[in-house]
């Protein structure tokens, strides 16, 4: 994880670190995979 991309990577919602396509999913569709 890079505090560079904090914004793309860092979730201040959930306050951790997650991977790009995980936070994505997080914040588009909440869930682990997105099906669409």
């Amino acid at each position: 994880a890079t505090y560079d991309a904090e914004n793309e990577i860092y979730c201040q919602c959930h306050q951790s670190v997650y991977d790009p396509f995980s936070i994505v999913s997080s914040i588009y569709v909440g869930r682990p995979r997105p099906d669409d």
